[in-house]
């Protein structure tokens, strides 16, 4: 009998050790898990709290981390209350200015702590449109790389599924940072449930250079995220819905006169759940939808606004397996659409950009299987296809163009339970296909960890 207990401790001590660099995590628990599963979100998860708040009283009286490449990239929850009342705080999660959005990389971009609401200047719209074929004029026109953020955020190179993770306006890698995050949730268990949300953040560099003739020059951010969710589990719909409304407001000053000032404004709804099957035991069909509406817009003083505005819709359905509690098994399929919008000054004619994506189809397919009452296995896979469109300006230096794009990702994971204390670890591409390389570091054995206790 000595021998299993032996092992158990043997292998989680060469996971722990082998992890040098990077995380660890739960069954129940965080990011790792949901990279592992990529991004399915028909498989519950305790980062669910952060899209629907009012599932804390799920895991209320727990402590979660999820640990990035350095000391200062990851992030914390402590949910307090019991089954009835809960209420927590959040450290450094990076979703406040994105809600919730289907992300084939799980959790892994929110490692890095809160991006910009609406910046010093509003960055083109994205749905990963084709490649400005150069206009006659000169004027550059980004390309998008499918994911709304102005850069590639897949860690592997390829591009996001715009069409599920929804775009950012005007997001950086770095932004204002955050004052409070934090959550309260209430609930009739096993009938209904509702929640709160709120996040404040807040940024300002400021400069008197105390000399004559010289006035104070500053820069400075804020935002403010709300969102309300409610569930009902007392029909035979069981479902968990919320909405988020988030307000940014950026104003840059030089030499005492007011240089621009920026605003974003941001609606998003989330939906998720699942209904039985008739004649199916074990089998119920899931359904989500994502809808978002943003707007931003710059101002300079003796220029012309800055503007854009982009509309997001997104809906899938699918069946979801549990077989006891050994192996669970989600499938989906999703269409979308999406349309962006932008002036970059409205005091020039025939420089609209306008973009269209259609999302059409997507699927994502994940399972977790409980191999033994402590070790866990999952993994999971997405792949979309897209049309895209992009018209831009009015002759001669306007075009219109169009194009097709696919996107496929997979990620595998492991999870390990040792009492109240769970760890999950995402297995990093390179080390499933290419085998252990601990001594050179060419194949860390995690791409991300997760721990989470109950108490």
């Amino acid at each position: 009998m000595r021998h299993p207990i032996l092992f158990r401790f043997s292998l989680a001590g060469a996971t722990l050790v082998s992890v040098a660099a990077i995380v660890s995590a739960p069954t129940e628990a965080a990011a790792a898990r949901r990279f592992s599963l990529a991004g399915n979100v028909l498989i519950e998860d305790q980062d669910d709290v952060f899209a629907f708040p009012q599932l804390a009283t799920k895991y209320a009286r727990s402590i979660g981390f999820d640990y990035g490449t350095a000391s200062n990239a990851g992030n914390a929850t402590l949910l307090m209350g019991d089954t009835y009342q809960a209420w927590g705080v959040t450290l450094h999660r990076g979703d406040a200015v994105t809600p919730w959005q289907l992300r084939t990389d799980g959790d892994e971009s929110y490692l890095s702590g809160y991006g910009s609401t609406v910046g010093t200047a509003v960055q083109q719209p994205d749905v990963g449109a084709p490649a400005s074929p150069g206009g006659g004029d000169g004027v550059p026109v980004p390309a998008g790389d499918g994911n709304g953020d102005g850069g590639d955020a897949s860690g592997d190179g390829a591009a996001l599924p715009e069409g599920l993770e929804g775009g950012s306006f005007g997001q950086t890698a770095s932004g204002p940072k955050t004052m409070i995050d934090a959550i309260y949730a209430s609930a009739n268990p096993g009938n209904t449930a509702w929640g709160l949300r709120l996040t404040l953040g807040s940024d300002k560099t400021f400069l008197d250079p105390k000399a004559s003739g010289a006035k104070e020059s500053f820069q400075s951010e804020h935002f403010l995220a709300a969102t309300f969710g409610y569930s009902d589990y007392s029909g035979d719909l069981d479902w968990d819905g919320a909405a988020t409304l988030l307000v940014g407001m950026a104003g840059v000053t030089a030499n005492g006169k007011e240089a621009q000032s920026a605003s974003r404004y941001e609606l998003t709804a989330n939906f998720r759940g699942t209904m039985p099957l008739a004649g199916e035991k074990d089998t119920r069909l899931g359904l989500i939808g994502h809808a978002r509406y943003g707007t931003a817009t710059i101002e300079p003083k003796g220029a012309g606004s800055n503007a854009a505005d982009d509309l997001h819709l997104m809906g899938g359905a699918g069946p979801v397996v549990k077989v006891t509690d050994r192996i669970t098994v989600s499938a989906y399929g999703v269409l979308g659409v999406m349309r962006q919008t932008h002036d970059p000054d409205s005091k020039e004619k025939g420089d609209l950009d306008g973009r269209l994506a259609i999302l059409f189809p997507g699927f994502n397919f994940a399972t977790e299987i409980q191999i033994r009452d402590w070790f866990f296995f999952r993994s999971g896979a997405e792949y979309t296809y897209q049309f895209r469109i992009q018209d831009y300006g009015t002759p001669p230096a306007g075009f219109e163009a169009s194009d097709r794009q696919d996107s496929f990702v997979w990620n595998t994971g492991v999870g390990f339970v040792f009492g109240d204390l769970h760890l999950d670890g995402a297995l990093s591409h390179q080390f499933i296909t290419e085998g252990p390389d601990f001594i050179g570091g060419d194949s860390p054995l995690f791409g991300m960890v997760s721990a989470s206790a109950k108490f």
